[in-house]
C-alpha cells in the first residue's frame, strides 16, 4: 500500500478516482457542518464536512459513514485508506478505513488554506459598500437592527426550514438580511440591537441588494459606532437627567438622548430654568437644525446650526 501526498491526488481532475490500495496521512484542520439529505431510495443520510492538510496541499473531505464521525477531531492526524478523489474533494464512505496516527506539523500556508475551505474569508464591509458588490460575495457587516419580521417556515431540499428577515442600518444605509435556520431564533435579534453579522452572501430580491446568512455566520453583539448626524429636531420629551429628541434625518425619524450637561453647555439659558420652563423654551425653538455625534441613541456631542 503506497503513501500518497495531497498534491498528487489533486491532479486527478473532476472524474471520480478510487484509491483502494493507497493511503494518505493528513491533519484535520477544521471540522465543518453535518449535512442531512434524503437518498434516492428514500433513506435519510448525513455527511460530515471537514478540511485536511499535509505539507503539500489542503482539501475538503466529506465522510458519509456516521459511525466514523467521532474519529474526526480538529488537530488529529488521520491515516486514511480506500477513498475516492472527486472534483478535488476527498470522499470517504463506509468502505473507507480511518485510523489515528501521531501528531505531525503542517506548515502555516497549508493550515490557512485548509481553514479557509471550511471558514472562508469574510471581509468587513459597510452596508453602502455591500450594496455595490456582485452577487455571491462573502461579507461581514455591522449595524443596528431597525426592522424585524416574523419567522417563516419554507421548504429547502424538502425540509421545513426557518427564515427570518431583518433590516440592518449602517450610516444611513439599509439592507435586508435573511437569517436562516437556528439564527432565525437567536435571542440577540431584536429591534435596536447593534450586531456584527459574519459570513453573509450577497444576493438580490426584487432587484434590491440583500444578504443571506450561511452555515458559517456568527452573530455578535457590538457597541454602536460613533457617527455624525445632521437633521432637524421636531419633537422633545424632557427627562430628569436629560432630553429625548426626535430628529428628522435622511427621510427618517430617529430618537436620541441628550444629557443635561450637554444641553446646558450648548443652550446656556436652560441652566436656571425649571422643567416646565425648559420645555416651553425648547418648544418655541422647534424646528431647529442640529449636528449630533452619536453612539447608538446616545448623543456624545451636539452643535446647533
Amino acid at each position: 500500500m503506497s503513501l500518497k501526498k495531497l498534491e498528487d491526488l489533486l491532479q486527478t481532475g473532476q472524474k471520480p478516482q478510487p484509491y483502494p490500495t493507497s493511503l494518505v496521512k493528513v491533519k484535520v484542520v477544521k471540522v465543518g457542518h453535518i449535512a442531512n439529505f434524503t437518498q434516492s431510495n428514500g433513506q435519510e443520510g448525513s455527511m460530515l464536512n471537514f478540511s485536511v492538510a499535509d505539507n503539500s496541499g489542503a482539501v475538503l473531505a466529506t465522510l458519509s459513514d456516521v459511525n466514523q464521525f467521532d474519529t474526526v477531531k480538529e488537530g488529529k492526524t488521520l491515516q486514511i485508506r480506500n477513498f475516492l478523489m472527486k472534483g478535488g474533494r476527498l470522499v470517504l464512505t463506509e468502505h473507507t478505513k480511518i485510523m489515528q496516527g501521531p501528531l505531525f506539523d503542517v506548515d502555516a500556508v497549508h493550515i490557512e488554506k485548509a481553514t479557509n475551505i471550511i471558514t472562508p474569508a469574510s471581509p468587513r464591509k459597510t452596508v453602502k459598500e455591500t450594496k455595490d458588490l456582485p452577487l455571491r460575495q462573502m461579507v461581514t457587516i455591522q449595524g443596528e437592527i431597525v426592522k424585524d419580521e416574523a419567522i417563516k417556515i419554507v421548504k429547502v431540499s424538502q425540509r421545513d426550514t426557518n427564515v427570518r428577515t431583518i433590516t440592518v442600518e449602517d450610516e444611513g444605509q439599509l439592507i435586508d438580511v435573511s437569517l436562516w435556520r437556528n439564527l432565525a431564533e437567536d435571542p440577540l435579534v431584536k429591534i435596536g440591537e447593534n450586531l456584527e453579522i459574519t459570513h453573509c452572501i450577497t444576493s438580490e430580491w426584487q432587484k434590491k441588494p440583500t444578504l443571506s446568512t450561511t452555515r458559517n455566520t456568527v452573530l455578535r453583539k457590538i457597541l454602536p459606532r460613533e457617527i455624525i448626524i445632521f437633521g432637524t429636531v421636531e419633537a422633545i420629551s424632557l427627562k430628569d437627567n436629560g432630553i429625548e429628541i426626535s430628529v428628522h434625518t435622511n427621510d427618517q425619524y430617529k430618537d436620541f438622548f441628550v444629557n443635561n450637561d450637554i444641553m446646558i453647555e450648548k443652550i446656556s439659558e436652560l441652566q436656571l430654568m425649571e422643567k416646565s420652563a425648559k420645555e416651553e423654551f425648547l418648544l418655541q425653538k422647534i424646528p431647529f437644525l442640529i449636528e449630533l455625534r452619536t453612539q447608538g441613541s446616545t448623543v456624545l456631542n451636539m452643535e446647533l446650526l
